[in-house]
């Protein structure tokens, strides 16, 4: 019996196929019967190992390279808390880093203002929770103090005055409206304001102690120290993951993101930094009670525009109503003394400190806000306006290249 050659290549063809068709049966069964073992580890390091060989495949490259960024999003979120101090040093680092630079301009080392920058920042953080944080915290127990006075006050004056002759007059069951606003107002209304008042109590007492411990580890003065020391360095080595291709343009984005940020996180902090010793210099001298906690609550909400100015005025004006005598007048004045600063941070601080590179329309602000909060609460509000306006920034650069290649092919045509 003769075979030929062609034969002998598709019997071969297909006891490959069948083979392949075997093993990947096999591997299937393998991999269900260990899937209780299985981590994102194991899975990612066996995504690059099948797809490696194909890595010149411009759709098998994308997918090895949206794999890796989900394994970085997943691993990143799992130790969120062993990476905490790191980010903490890396911020720290980021922010002070243009000081350690003009410095090194003026041929001091930058070993040397790095530690000298790093020692002050230890002494000043320290001297707040010693000297001021304790005040803080008995100042904010007041204020929630003063809200659920505040709250059953409203509730029996709203209960005593004419609202519920005009319902009777419109045939409304008044009783039962009396009776609901009775007995659930006011238990809602203070249970609500409480839960917020306690949920930033918390927010603030939780940071102390995390911050105060992580001060007690050697290792983040440490690294914020050779971070400082060593910026250009790290930034040169981030930038060499990159594919060499595609370097320049990775790097010219990260320039673009860099100039947005900066310029809005170290104006941002100064202006708030600002408005808060503003706020709380004019509020001790109108008389109104806990002045330092209310300015320090200022300038942390000054980061979240519109919401932050509603929610300090309503809490100063309330804390100025049982801050003693002369109510009407410091109430007048905490008003007046907000809305001022206001105008202030819009026409002059903002302007100057932080510039026009992170404007955004009012509209697109508000949006953000609520999208971020509502994903993220109040973390999300916070950084919501520098991550809109990084998005923002993309979005105009990919209209201007978009518009370039279409003048370009008019020209062409």
């Amino acid at each position: 019996m003769n075979f030929n050659l062609e034969d002998i290549e598709n019997t071969n063809k297909v006891s490959a196929t069948i083979l392949l068709i075997a093993g990947i049966a096999l591997l299937l069964m393998f991999v269900y019967f260990i899937m209780p073992f299985l981590s994102p580890i194991v899975l990612f390091i066996a995504i690059l190992f099948l797809f490696y060989p194909l890595r010149h495949n411009t759709y098998v490259n994308r997918l090895m390279w949206l794999v890796g960024l989900l394994f970085i999003v997943w691993l990143s979120s799992s130790l969120i808390g062993v990476l905490t101090p790191f980010i903490l040093a890396f911020f720290l680092a980021y922010i002070l880093n243009p000081l350690v630079d003009i410095l090194e301009k003026k041929n001091i080392p930058r070993w040397t203002s790095s530690l000298t920058i790093m020692l002050v920042l230890i002494g000043l953080v320290t001297l707040f929770f010693m000297l001021i944080m304790p005040i803080v915290l008995y100042q904010f127990r007041g204020i929630i103090e003063n809200v659920s006075n505040f709250i059953v006050s409203t509730v029996d004056s709203f209960k005593q005055g004419t609202f519920f002759d005009t319902l009777r007059q419109s045939g409304l069951p008044v009783d039962s409206i009396r009776e609901s606003i009775e007995k659930e107002l006011p238990k809602r209304l203070d249970a609500i304001l409480k839960s917020l008042l306690e949920g930033a109590f918390s927010f603030i007492t939780s940071i102390s102690i995390v911050i105060t411990q992580l001060l007690n580890i050697v290792i983040i003065p440490f690294v914020v120290f050779y971070l400082l020391k060593d910026f250009p360095i790290v930034l040169q080595s981030v930038k060499s993951f990159f594919p060499e291709k595609r370097r320049e343009i990775i790097a010219s984005y990260f320039n673009k993101v860099d100039e947005v940020l900066s310029d809005y996180l170290r104006g941002a902090m100064i202006v708030a930094f600002i408005q808060g010793i503003i706020s709380a210099t004019v509020l001790s001298i109108l008389g109104v009670k806990y002045a330092l906690v209310l300015g320090i609550m200022t300038a942390l909400l000054d980061f979240i525009p519109y919401v932050g100015l509603l929610i300090s005025l309503v809490v100063g004006t309330i804390v100025a109503m049982f801050s003693g005598d002369q109510v009407t007048g410091k109430v007048i004045g905490v008003i007046v003394m907000y809305l001022s600063q206001k105008i202030f941070e819009n026409t002059i601080l903002a302007p100057k400190i932080i510039g026009d590179k992170v404007g955004l329309h009012p509209v697109i602000l508000i949006l953000s806000l609520f999208v971020f909060g509502y994903f993220m609460g109040f973390v999300g509000l916070l950084v919501a306006v520098p991550t809109t306006a990084v998005i923002v920034m993309f979005v105009k650069l990919w209209q201007n290249k978009k518009l370039s290649v279409i003048s370009t092919n008019d020209i062409s045509i």
